[in-house]
């Protein structure tokens, strides 16, 4: 079970979470707005914190094939989580440029149609991730709430690239969300705050939950 906490703002979330047994860690870069976005210069610097075997994850808002090369460029990630919709062609595109750059497509799980929006993203993809969403509100993720999980379990069932969990989770719904669910990774954000800080007791409390929960399946 991978573990991904994102939205890291500064050194010292970035040791938490490593503290905490976190695989992977998140970065929000603008255009993208809400919690947790800061500057490129700061993002790579963040990056350059991250030890090997802990791969540091760019999530971007660009959809345009050039912004992104030349924002992945800047910022020197292992990962980039694509937050908005892509097609094949651009992503194919990225990873001939970017041959070692793990590529992560965000679908946002609002109905039923996520299923077949998600059997899209996997081309060219390394792994779908599955979040929350609140559209009328500009919100693209770290929303705090949860999802149709029995949706998600479905794209999981029909996909064979790895598929990701994000949206509401937290030390107290993690088992649940993995049993029903059955992703190959699960991503938090607000789930392991207090006051809009990282915790690094609910992250220790959210990785061993997540951990447990992973080996009983």
């Amino acid at each position: 079970m991978r573990i991904k906490i994102c939205c890291l703002c500064s050194a010292s979330e970035v040791a938490t979470a490593l503290a905490g047994g976190a695989d992977l860690l998140g970065f929000v870069a603008p255009p993208l707005g809400g919690m947790g976005v800061i500057a490129e210069p700061l993002i790579a610097e963040l990056i350059r914190l991250v030890p090997p075997g802990v791969t540091p994850m760019l999530l971007t808002g660009h959809t345009d094939l050039r912004a992104i090369i030349e924002q992945v460029a800047r910022c020197r990630p292992g990962a980039i989580q694509l937050v908005k919709a892509t097609t094949p062609t651009l992503r194919g595109a990225l990873r001939k440029r970017f041959p070692c750059l793990r590529i992560l497509q965000v679908v946002h799980v609002l109905g039923p149609d996520a299923l077949a929006e998600a059997l899209r993203a996997e081309e060219g993809s390394d792994g779908v991730l599955l979040d929350s969403a609140n559209p009328a509100a500009g919100q693209l993720g770290a929303t705090g709430a949860t999802h149709d999980w029995s949706i998600s379990a479905k794209i999981v069932q029909a996909l064979r690239t790895p598929v990701y969990l994000a949206g509401g989770l937290s030390p107290a719904n993690i088992a649940e969300a993995i049993a029903t669910v059955r992703p190959a990774g699960v991503d938090l954000c607000t789930g392991v705050r207090r006051d809009g800080r990282l915790d690094p007791a609910r992250v220790a409390a959210f990785v061993a939950a997540a951990r447990a929960a992973g080996s009983a399946l």
